[in-house]
């Protein structure tokens, strides 16, 4: 159990000193100690190295770093499809991160597909009500969506259209 603590441990102080505090190298050593605590302690769900991924996939994308983070995103998702399913809510967390880098590097078709998937992931396992319905960012969360219905919709396929403006319609 000690490894497993220290694992997340070094998981977390990745996430922190890497997008947190903007201090990529020291957030590359804590995610190599991740990973070695990984392999000590075991990781049979493949789970622990899922998140590793995808803490380095974000590190490299904050260093501008395209092609590697979509690497590591790529095989965080795979892992987390692999462990936990293809409809799991944490999958749709990795489908989410890959869609946004994509959008980043000017693949608005795979991007929409991947957030279409997503989006509907977490419709069948949290429902519709789940991002932003309470707190004082709803307000600015359906500006953001009217926004982006505006400027983007265009772009998406007339289904992931509709469930947008479905998913807004119900909450203004």
């Amino acid at each position: 159990r000690p490894r497993e603590v220290a694992a997340e441990a070094a998981l977390e102080l990745a996430a922190l000193t890497g997008m947190v505090l903007d201090r990529a190298a020291e957030a590359e050593v804590w995610a190599r100690q991740a990973e070695v605590m990984i392999a000590l302690a075991g990781d049979p769900g493949h789970l622990q190295e899922a998140r590793r991924l995808n803490i380095l996939g974000n590190l490299r994308w904050s260093l501008g770093e395209l092609q590697a983070a979509q690497a590591f995103h790529e095989r965080a998702l795979a892992l987390r499809e692999a462990a936990l399913g293809a409809g799991h809510p944490e999958v749709a967390i990795s489908l989410h991160n890959l869609a946004t880098l994509r959008w980043s590097q000017q693949d608005h078709d795979a991007a929409a597909a991947l957030h279409a998937r997503a989006l509907r992931i977490r419709e069948e396992t949290l429902g519709p009500a789940t991002l932003w319905d309470t707190g004082e960012d709803r307000a600015r969360a359906l500006a953001l969506a009217r926004q982006a219905a505006d400027d983007y919709g265009e772009l998406a396929d007339d289904e992931s259209t509709a469930r947008a403006r479905r998913w807004l319609a119900t909450r203004q």
